[in-house]
């Protein structure tokens, strides 16, 4: 199954998942190739905890605040939920955000409101980038190509940035400063649990 099979299922009104488990149940496919009509236009975001002007590292934290998007021709296949937290040791994939519409302008405009609706707070995300690729105008007449991000923002932010970033070092210690992080809140956790089993122990001792 692709990846990206909500889009497939968007057009085609196949819900590929529950053919899949039919299938692996012993069934035949349901359908046949000539049964099957794309109709529409569908795009899929990947909704990351990630910082775009970071070189897309991964935030990690707690989702203060999760709001998703919804209507006609909104999907949103989710993961988390409110007070969920984005840990160092999995994929910062929040979640996919999947829209349809009568065409690709149509369905453009539609993600572009649809990624205005998410409200996340605790932890940064990507949609601010999401939205500068819906709104390029080379994405929008579908003149880009496979190194379209390379070449349209990263030498943006290098310029912004008032010189070349050694992405792989910072990666690094980025990973580094999240790994001591997790370790201090997991000893700050087993100090206060130790300090509370020692205040029982002193009140049994004199009662």
């Amino acid at each position: 199954l692709q990846v990206e099979h909500p889009v497939t299922e968007m057009i085609t009104g196949i819900d590929l998942v529950k053919e899949q488990i039919s299938i692996a149940s012993g069934n035949k496919i349901s359908f046949k190739q000539d049964d099957i009509r794309m109709n529409g236009h569908a795009f899929e975001s990947r909704i990351y905890a990630e910082d775009f002007e970071n070189n897309f590292l991964p935030s990690t934290g707690e989702l203060l605040e999760y709001v998703i998007p919804s209507g006609p021709g909104v999907r949103v296949d989710n993961g988390f939920g409110r007070g969920s937290k984005v840990s160092m040791y999995y994929d910062p994939l929040i979640s996919k955000l999947i829209v349809w519409d009568k065409d690709r302008k149509s369905a453009i405009s539609r993600m572009l409101r649809a990624l205005s609706e998410y409200s996340i707070a605790g932890v940064t995300s990507n949609i601010s980038f999401l939205k500068k690729i819906f709104n390029h105008k080379k994405f929008i007449a579908g003149t880009f190509d496979i190194n379209f991000i390379e070449n349209e923002f990263i030498p943006s932010l290098e310029k912004e940035n008032g010189k070349q970033t050694d992405y792989k070092l910072q990666t690094i210690v980025s990973i580094f400063i999240a790994a001591l992080k997790e370790q201090s809140s997991a000893g700050n956790h087993i100090r206060n649990k130790l300090n509370r089993d020692n205040n029982k122990w002193t009140e049994l001792l004199y009662e």
